[in-house]
């Protein structure tokens, strides 16, 4: 491709550009009833060993030590490492890893292997050091343990032995403490006031001079040793869970104490609460109450949790003896279903009364409003028929639909007013939103006008034929409405136009919303499409986000819309989409959500009119086939900070190459492939890039692919850019 006389090079670029983060945590988890649980094991790329520790360097990338390999995960994918690929590694053996400052170090059987940060900041694509470490007594586990001390320097633990180490002098690591005879050291651990403590076989020890003097009834074989916030003293042992404080012992009693078993993680998170790896599980100590995590079902009932640690997100993350990696942390999306109270998971409607109350209709399980406690109760005489819609009444009562016909609802039970002739299956039924005087009602196959308020018999006007409406809205311009099977309707002064969706194809209609003064925004069976009101015409000949069955669209009143599908939830900026329109723009990135980013259900297709609901304090609300989905937009989208890439491959006619910055392949390459992914943990929130091969100026290519091919490059000189972002917003 490019003949060497040239001196051509490839260089690689990175840029950061700002992003809007969509799992970001500051805290640990702390509803452990509604956790974010995610679990990786064998079938996802992890080696099928004990994994021995973990640890997160300052790019996100996780790191984990196991005696079969060192295997990085970004979030999406695992990639895991041997002596044979990756200089300055020995063996396949880790027991330790530790992360600290740049600067990643692994502890093997004999040696040390040090990493630092490359060009990108990014440790992707490591390159280690290889520091020999002498094993003593027929140690033949190597190290076990490692921790960074407030000079900078490192405590690095064996079971004969702990050494210091300074990583910035390149020195090899000097024994400083040995085991008392005959013994081997289990735990170590130095306090905030630089005292030494260490376990062995016949309990736990601190250092006093030049000898270890035992700590009072502390347990044997203790695998942790640490010290807490408020200064106690937690040890954690086969024997079960200690604290020692002010002389006083306490026993926190655990499930799934094995005796044979000697690695077992703990940590502490910023709150001060204690998290414990369990067989099959992990626990938490929080104001002395013990809760636990069942994990069986995720892991192996008999799998031992023996490493515990947690990310700069505030995640917590748990590490197995038969290798599962978990994840522990606070849902972004919370969702109230039936474990809160309600009859039915499946949703059909959510709204918000005059008092500011929510009401939730199920399915068929009847209707449900939030008391003063905030418990769930049900509406006496509500359920047994399929439920569609809600309305708020300005008197705090609730208009409803079911398959019985329109009703007023109270907290004490149900009045039918209009009720139904025909109750098919699948006839939709729905409700506009509550003007000053009226509300449109549509019971399948004619538009009504009723009157408000009313007492008893309310007084209603058909205004048109309409069938089986899905969305209603009224405009200074008149009435419009989407068909689920024929198209958007407009009625004014009485007459009735029909736009169909498309006159080929078998389109329905799902929502309706009012973008502005002249644009209409459809959500339908095959994606998003946009009305314009001034030409009486639909603006583009495909839909926007093709393939998504559109249920719902919301504003969060921070200048963003939210769809609901299908499958997924979506969210765009109203910018971007009044770029769209006006021709600005191509193409519009959604931030798209799944169950991967916490949806309790990705599937928003149950209800008609009413499954949205932004309440009074900006809380977003969602009806949904596993609960109604509900969270705050302005936290979720408010922590902006760049979002790195980096390089992690590349490949010249399908061999792979060394990456660095600046790269020269020969002339006649035919094929260059270059792989990149996200830095900071985050390539499982969907990112998506944009690159360019740069040679002047040369359009950006946008795409959720990580990774951009080239064919039949001509001579010369190129620099490669690749940019990553989290959405559109």
């Amino acid at each position: 491709m490019l003949p060497a006389s040239l001196k051509p090079a490839l260089v690689l670029c990175l840029l950061a550009v700002p992003f809007v983060a969509n799992c970001a945590q500051s805290a640990s988890p702390d509803d452990l009833s509604h956790i974010a649980i995610n679990c990786w094991n064998s079938i996802h790329g992890l080696p099928e060993e004990s994994i021995h520790a973990i640890a997160e360097t300052s790019d996100g990338n996780i790191w984990i030590a196991t005696r079969d390999g060192l295997t990085r995960f970004d979030g999406q994918t695992f990639r895991t490492m041997h002596p044979s690929s990756q200089p300055g590694l020995r063996d396949n053996s880790f027991g330790a890893i530790l992360s600290f400052g740049d600067s990643l170090l692994l502890g093997a059987r004999d040696f040390l292997a040090l990493s630092s940060n490359d060009a990108f900041q990014s440790h992707t694509n490591p390159v280690f050091r290889f520091l020999p470490f002498p094993r003593r007594n027929g140690d033949r586990y190597g190290v076990i343990g490692m921790n960074l001390r407030k000079n900078g320097t490192l405590w690095v633990h064996r079971l004969d032995g702990v050494y210091s180490f300074d990583p910035a002098s390149g020195a090899a690591p000097t024994l400083r403490f040995l085991p008392p005879t005959c013994e081997s050291i289990f735990a170590f651990h130095e306090d905030r006031q630089g005292r030494v403590w260490i376990s062995t076989e016949t309990g736990v020890k601190r250092l006093e001079g030049e000898q270890w003097l035992a700590f009072p009834n502390s347990p044997s074989n203790a695998s942790k040793i640490h010290q807490s916030k408020d200064g106690a003293l937690w040890i954690f042992s086969n024997e079960g869970l200690f604290r020692f404080q002010n002389s006083k012992r306490e026993v926190f009693p655990l499930p799934g104490i094995l005796a044979i078993e000697q690695q077992r993680g703990m940590h502490e998170d910023e709150t001060g609460a204690i998290w414990v790896g369990l067989i099959g599980g992990i626990g938490r100590i929080r104001d002395g109450k013990v809760e636990v995590i069942d994990l069986r079902g995720r892991i192996r009932r008999d799998d031992l949790i023996q490493v515990i640690s947690q990310t700069g997100d505030g995640s917590i993350w748990g590490a197995s003896k038969w290798g599962s990696l978990v994840r522990l942390s606070s849902p972004v999306f919370k969702s109230v279903d039936q474990r809160d109270g309600l009859e039915d998971s499946a949703i059909s409607a959510v709204q918000e009364d005059a008092q500011s109350r929510l009401w939730i209709g199920t399915r068929t399980k009847g209707i449900h409003f939030a008391d003063e406690g905030g418990k769930w109760q049900k509406i006496p005489g509500t359920g047994g028929h399929f439920h569609f819609s809600l309305a708020p009444l300005p008197d705090g009562r609730m208009l409803s639909v079911d398959g019985s016909g329109l009703a007023v609802v109270d907290t004490k039970g149900s009045k039918l007013i209009l009720p139904l002739v025909e109750r098919m299956l699948g006839r939709y039924r729905a409700l506009s939103p509550v003007y000053p005087d009226h509300v449109y009602y549509g019971d399948a196959r004619s538009l009504y006008r009723v009157k408000l308020p009313f007492e008893a018999e309310p007084q209603y006007e058909k205004v048109t034929r309409l069938s089986l409406p899905r969305g209603i809205l009224e405009s200074s311009d008149g009435i419009w409405a989407i068909s689920w099977d024929e198209g958007l309707i407009h009625v004014r002064d009485g007459a009735a136009t029909t736009y169909p969706l498309d006159q080929m194809k078998e389109r329905r209609g799902l929502s309706l919303f009012e973008f502005s003064d002249r644009y209409l925004l459809v959500g339908a069976s095959h994606g998003l499409l946009v009305f314009d009101r001034k030409s009486k015409a639909f603006v583009f000949p495909e839909p926007i986000f093709p393939n998504e069955q559109i249920f719902a669209i919301q504003p969060d009143g921070i200048g963003n819309l939210w769809f609901a599908c299908r499958r997924s939830l979506l969210a765009a900026s109203r910018l971007q989409l009044e770029g769209r329109f006006a021709g600005r723009s191509i193409e519009i990135l959604p931030l798209r959500f799944t169950p991967q980013q916490g949806l309790a259900s990705a599937n928003f297709g149950l209800g008609t009119s009413s499954v949205s609901l932004r309440r009074r304090n900006g809380e977003m609300w969602l009806a949904s086939v596993g609960g109604a989905v509900h969270f705050q937009p302005e936290k979720l989208l408010s922590q902006r900070e760049s979002l790195r890439c980096a390089i992690s491959s590349i490949f010249v006619d399908g061999i792979p190459l060394a990456v660095g910055t600046n790269l020269r392949v020969a002339a006649g390459t035919r094929n260059i492939e270059i792989r990149y992914t996200v830095l900071g943990g985050r390539a499982a929130d969907n990112p998506v890039y944009r690159y360019r091969l740069a040679g002047g100026n040369e359009p950006w290519v946008e795409s959720s692919a990580n990774s951009a091919g080239f064919t039949r490059l001509a001579s010369g000189q190129y620099r490669f850019e690749v940019q990553a972002r989290l959405n559109s917003l």
